[in-house]
């Protein structure tokens, strides 16, 4: 698998090749970027680490230059957010960004991920419905059928993830995800509303955190964590926690040798409408089928792939052959990249 050029870019953090070379003793990293860089190494590439602080736009052209980029799940997005600027300069000087940018972007942004739902207008995708909102005020305008779950942006194993029974506690948790102001923010608010009380004021939003409203689906026991990386999928079957309707975070997982029918298949549906490299998929089952929960392209845990025996892989004549191997992190993201890239270069020819 080669390329116009042989040269891959990895951008990494302010904690660099630091964080990476504790990986294996201390797990303070995804991937191990030396692992890395031999990986590619052995595929035809040679992998150069580029820390994000060091990026000029100035100094180096990134036309057409294949681009791995790493995420941010700090409080607040503040980190991210200056990601985002590099990342989004480096695609409009032409650089090659795996995955796209708008990948990058639903990362640590559920919202943004709905919206992607969205525009896939594909009818297996849709479930469940869920809603958008950037003010608390918004929502109240709206009506909203209960039981429905909440959601925070940003958050990672369950954590900003709330069921609400009624519109009443609807409103408490909307006003309580949605809180932007501080508490000086709110005297001061409340200072001039009082002040131009007579005055017509329109007062200021103090609940200006984007959330999002999604359909509760009743009796889930647990759902389907699936990492596909490229045409290897890796299965973990997630159980709610006792009392909980989540899975997520729960830490009690089970690697099925036997999936339930039409799960993989759904899984490969979801993947080839992204056009990614790899992507990590939550999925619940349900008598009516297979349902999307969440996904991601960028920062996903690995510990699905790497704690498997085995993964399943589609065949040509059809149905899915589990091959009992280990797999290392490193490796099998290498080779989903050069399968991007070689399937790119081919589209590009014909």
């Amino acid at each position: 698998m080669t390329s116009s050029t042989n040269e891959i870019i990895l951008l990494t953090d302010y904690r660099g090749a630091f964080w990476s070379s504790l990986k294996n003793r201390w797990g303070l990293c995804s991937l191990d970027i030396e692992a890395l860089r031999q990986a590619f190494g052995r595929m035809g590439y040679q992998l150069q680490v580029l820390p994000f602080a060091e990026v000029s736009l100035r100094g180096r052209k990134f036309r057409d230059q294949p681009v791995l980029y790493h995420s941010s799940e700090d409080k607040g997005s503040h980190y991210k957010d200056y990601l985002e600027d590099v990342l989004l300069g480096i695609q409009l000087q032409g650089g090659r960004l795996i995955p796209p940018f708008h990948c990058f972007r639903a990362h640590h942004n559920k919202v943004f991920m709905e919206i992607l739902r969205d525009l896939s207008n594909d009818p297996v995708m849709m479930r469940p419905q869920s809603r958008v909102w950037g003010t608390l005020e918004d929502f109240q305008a709206c009506e909203c059928s209960y039981p429905a779950v909440f959601k925070k942006a940003w958050g990672a194993g369950s954590s900003g993830v709330q069921l609400a029974h009624g519109r009443e506690e609807g409103l408490r948790i909307a006003a309580r995800f949605s809180r932007s102001a501080s508490v000086m923010d709110v005297i001061k608010e409340h200072i001039k509303r009082w002040r131009r009380r007579k005055m017509g004021y329109v007062p200021y939003s103090m609940h200006r955190q984007k959330f999002l409203v999604q359909e509760f689906i009743p009796g889930l026991q647990g759902d389907f964590k699936v990492l596909v990386y490229w045409d290897r999928y890796y299965v973990v079957s997630r159980n709610n926690r006792p009392g909980d309707f989540r899975a997520s975070g729960s830490g009690l997982l089970t690697w099925p040798e036997d999936p339930p029918g039409g799960l993989l298949e759904y899984a490969q549906r979801v993947f080839n409408h992204f056009r990614v490299p790899m992507i990590s998929l939550d999925i619940a089952m349900t008598d009516d089928g297979p349902v999307l929960i969440e996904f991601q392209f960028v920062c996903f845990g690995p510990a699905s792939l790497e704690l498997s025996n085995w993964f399943f892989q589609r065949q040509e004549q059809g149905g899915w052959l589990r091959k009992v191997q280990r797999s290392l992190p490193e490796v099998e993201f290498a080779r989903s990249v050069c399968c991007y890239l070689a399937l790119q270069e081919e589209r590009n020819e014909s």
